[in-house]
């Protein structure tokens, strides 16, 4: 299914089968892409320059529960949010449900990235039934479960090049 206007696109799958990897390198082109734009004169009538955010969200949960609620206004005014390994976070209270759900519910029609190990099938037995259903209803899912281990891949490239001959 293809969404055509700005919404959340979730990377789903296994460890090292590069969801991070590919949600930092979608970063890195929009954020130079948003740069050469505004170099070529075309930001002009921009409010302000769209930032890209990359979190870690089982280290912004722990900020949570120290009272550290600063990333919550960064999530919301960014360009290009990328929340990376949600569902890995231990949140007992579940104030970061709260914060995740305000977040998502803000930020529905803007550009948001969410990396997850957590099947699609398996969302509902994790997160609260909003957040679910922001997952299910705004999402572009991009299943990368099966998908070789590109940690493995990258070692097993280099361990079978031939040293050069005398």
């Amino acid at each position: 299914r293809f969404n055509a206007s700005p919404g959340l696109m979730i990377l789903c799958g296994d460890p090292n089968s590069a969801k991070t990897d590919i949600a930092r390198k979608v970063g890195f082109w929009a954020q130079s892409a948003a740069m050469r734009a505004f170099e070529d004169g075309k930001g002009k009538t921009w409010k302000r320059f769209p930032s890209v955010v990359y979190l870690r969200w089982p280290e912004v949960v722990d900020s949570f529960r120290e009272n550290l609620n600063g990333s919550v206004d960064d999530m919301l005014n960014a360009g290009l949010l990328i929340l990376d390994d949600v569902g890995a976070e231990y949140d007992p209270t579940q104030n970061a449900t709260n914060k995740l759900c305000q977040v998502l519910s803000r930020r529905e029609k803007e550009f948001t990235i969410i990396t997850t190990n957590l099947k699609p099938e398996s969302w509902p037995d994790k997160f609260d039934s909003r957040i679910c259903d922001r997952f299910f209803r705004n999402s572009e899912v991009v299943d990368l479960f099966g998908v070789e281990s590109y940690a493995a891949k990258q070692l097993e490239t280099r361990a079978y090049k031939k040293p050069y001959a005398d």
